[in-house]
């Protein structure tokens, strides 16, 4: 059977110097426009349009770069964008839900990709495929000469070769973020570029709004069960810290988070035998897996036939997002609401609830 464990751990992304310009363009002070989850950027709007700082979200000190967006050509980006490359999968909800699609021109790893619509504009070459060997299609990306490129700090990530041809890099880092909606909200940063602000805040207070009510239905559950994730991989378990936005999902879904003792966002690295001890009497057990063949319990064992012994496996009680079927790296950072809406009816299955599930699902 083709099945792949996905295991994913967070990583310290490099810093990365970008424009320096701090304000806006204009006669009126800049306005903070307020964030309400994401602690990677700030938005200054002031007369002829936005001013943009980007930092590490899991580190607030370290800025990465800071962008004037106007309306005119005078300095900075001129907004709103025409055209765009986007260098993650994760970025084509932001502009799927600003209905703004048309505007990309590239994109790395498309093969990955799951949207329908933006599947449609690859196959019909509208997107261009943007990686080429084990790096983006330098070629390619002089050819498209985009307007702005949206990308992502990672390692040693080094986009000074496009900037010194006048070609502006943006730095999303939405998946930094340690809160589900903080990961949304970079929908206003996509917003400002296209000129689109007003639109992107209204779409994402509806998510959010969407993500409370399920939230706040979590917690009037008297009886809260015991919940993890994460897997082995040679002799280790690696499991989410208790800051991460799968952790965070979990308790708002009204359910305990086993790892709760370990800090920070990042997976941990755990003894697997250990790990094995705290997992035994937890209630449920989530994955995420690719498998273009259904996934059932028994599949579970072939793992590890130690798993026999959980609680979550002898009552049947897993659950998974099988990445082969389901947008998780692409849509689903737009809809973190219908994520927590699958959780809380897996842990609670006797609330009132719509019966579908969107993203996980439990195993049969």
């Amino acid at each position: 059977m083709n099945k792949i464990l996905l295991i994913f751990c967070l990583v310290a992304a490099g810093c990365s110097s970008t424009k320096s310009n701090n304000e806006v363009t204009g006669e009126s002070p800049a306005e903070a426009l307020k964030v309400k989850y994401a602690t990677g950027f700030t938005i200054n709007a002031g007369d002829d349009g936005f001013s943009i700082t980007v930092r590490n979200p899991q580190d607030t000190t370290q800025v990465l770069g800071t962008y004037s967006l106007t309306e005119s050509d005078t300095s900075g980006i001129s907004t709103p964008i025409e055209t765009t490359v986007l260098n993650s999968t994760t970025f084509g909800a932001f502009f799927d839900y600003l209905d703004a699609l048309g505007t990309v021109k590239g994109m790395t790893y498309t093969d990955r990709v799951k949207n329908e619509r933006i599947l449609n504009l690859v196959e019909t070459e509208q997107i261009a495929e943007m990686i080429s060997g084990d790096g983006i299609d330098f070629e390619r990306m002089l050819e498209l000469n985009p307007d702005v490129v949206l990308a992502y700090s990672f390692g040693e990530a080094d986009f000074s070769r496009y900037e010194e041809l006048g070609i502006p890099i943006v730095l999303l880092m939405d998946y930094k973020e340690s809160h589900p909606l903080g990961r949304a909200e970079w929908i206003k940063v996509v917003g400002c570029l296209l000129g689109k602000y007003d639109e992107a805040a209204e779409i994402f207070d509806e998510v959010e709004k969407e993500y409370l009510e399920v939230k706040n239905q979590a917690m009037y559950h008297s009886t809260l069960p015991s919940a993890f994730t994460g897997s082995r991989y040679g002799d280790f378990w690696y499991a989410p810290g208790r800051d991460s936005y799968i952790a965070k999902f979990i308790r708002d879904a009204g359910a305990q988070y086993t790892f709760d003792h370990i800090e920070g966002q990042e997976s941990a690295e755990l003894d697997f035998e250990k790990a094995l001890i705290t997992i035994s009497e937890a209630d449920y057990w989530g994955l995420v897996i690719s498998s273009e063949e259904p996934f059932i319990s028994e599949d579970i064992l072939e793992m590890s036939p130690l798993y026999e012994n959980l609680k979550a496996f002898k009552e049947n009680q897993i659950f998974i997002c099988n990445t082969a079927e389901k947008d998780y790296f692409g849509d689903a950072v737009m809809e973190p609401h219908l994520i927590l809406a699958d959780l809380h009816r897996i842990f609670h299955p006797n609330s009132e609830s719509d019966s579908t599930f969107h993203y996980f699902k439990p195993i049969p």
